[in-house]
């Protein structure tokens, strides 16, 4: 019990880690694309002269290479999802959120190729690695859909808010840029100033109708449901059906969304999580917890939860038992009575929106070998 612990803390530090060093990668990315734009148009004040804004330009876009990396390994050793280091490079190879992620090896290879061209700088010169770095206004907004449609944390308020700032600032540096720009033709200044306009406007319309809508996490996942995620402590057995799972105790990640219903003026409320455990055969997990509201803070009284594979979702199904803070455990049986004991850290609370966590399960006899079907 203390390794499983100790392996889903890990796995939690590993998650935690790869998310915030995607908001991080998103936030320098602005910052850089907002200095370039700045050298471009030879901005100067006092107290940050030419040099100084090209020389925090050059060392955010160095530190973003930095945390990318950072990125792309947390995700990789966390093992919540089918992905691979190749899979950070080649677009489009993962099967688990295939377009999204995809995208994300797209700004990656866009930003190798923004650093490789600026170290040959001497070498190539200024016009080819001028038109190279065009590629900056291509990679900005393919690392803000990367981040949307893959990221845990985008329908959360203070995610909006950073993805908003974020689009804004670049938006607002861009139209300075063409307004302040001399070596542009008037086709190429139109082009720019529709894709100012159109570039935002699609990427809103399209978080609004997608990312930002309940249940969007599991749409997203594409066909990695079928696949083994690396992290997965029991894998199907060879010819066996993946609808059948075999339990001998797992700890894996869960990805899911939280429904808050408070009943005004009654001074009760249920919080409704459902969302996906990726074991090797992912497991659907559904839990309802009911209580009191007093003084904004809700006490739970009772609380039900159900797992079970895809096709049979509710094939364990019991009461909780204990709850602590944002981790709960419960006790759930089959038809045959077969027990086991669920315990999930999700960081419950009564807010709605995305949820993420570990989940981690284990035979209720607790006798080694013991298998729960």
């Amino acid at each position: 019990m203390t390794a499983a612990l100790i392996a889903a803390t890990s796995k939690q530090a590993l998650w935690f880690a790869s998310r915030g060093t995607g908001v991080v990668c998103l936030l320098l990315l602005t910052t850089s694309v907002v200095l370039g734009i700045m050298t471009s148009v030879r901005f100067e004040a006092r107290g940050w002269p030419r040099f100084v804004i090209e020389g925090v330009h050059r060392n955010v876009s160095l530190l973003i290479l930095v945390f990318v990396a950072i990125h792309i390994a947390t995700t990789v050793i966390d093992g919540f999802a089918p992905i691979g280091f190749l899979d950070a490079v080649v677009p489009f190879r993962s099967p688990y959120r295939t377009a999204w992620l995809g995208l994300g090896a797209v700004a990656l290879d866009l930003l190798l190729a923004l650093a490789i061209t600026s170290l040959l700088r001497v070498r190539l010169g200024l016009r080819i690695w001028r038109a190279v770095h065009w590629l900056a206004y291509v990679c900005w907004p393919v690392a803000l859909v990367h981040g949307l449609g893959t990221g845990s944390d985008t329908r959360e308020p203070w995610m909006i808010g950073i993805s908003v700032a974020a689009l804004v600032t670049v938006v607002s540096a861009a139209a300075w840029r063409i307004s302040e720009s001399t070596d542009l033709s008037t086709g190429r200044r139109v082009a720019a100033a529709t894709a100012v306009v159109m570039v935002p406007v699609s990427i809103g319309a399209w978080a609004i109708h997608g990312p930002l809508q309940p249940g969007w996490g599991h749409s997203a996942r594409g066909s990695a449901s079928a696949a083994t995620p690396p992290g997965s402590t029991e894998p199907p057995a060879a010819g066996s059906d993946p609808g059948e799972p075999e339990l001998s105790g797992f700890s894996s990640a869960f990805d899911g969304t939280r429904t808050t219903d408070t009943s005004a003026g009654s001074g009760t409320a249920t919080v409704s999580i459902s969302g996906t455990v990726a074991t090797g055969s992912p497991l659907a997990l559904d839990i309802e917890l009911a209580g009191r509201v007093v003084d904004r803070v809700m006490t739970i009284t009772r609380g039900q939860v159900t797992m079970g594979p895809a096709a049979d979702p509710t094939r364990w199904t019991g009461q909780v038992s204990r709850l602590e803070g944002g981790r709960l455990e419960a006790s759930l049986s089959d038809v045959g009575n077969n027990q086991l004991v669920v315990s999930a850290d999700l960081g419950i609370d009564s807010k709605s929106g995305p949820t993420t966590g570990t989940v981690s399960a284990r035979p209720a006899a607790n006798a080694p070998g013991s298998t729960v079907r």
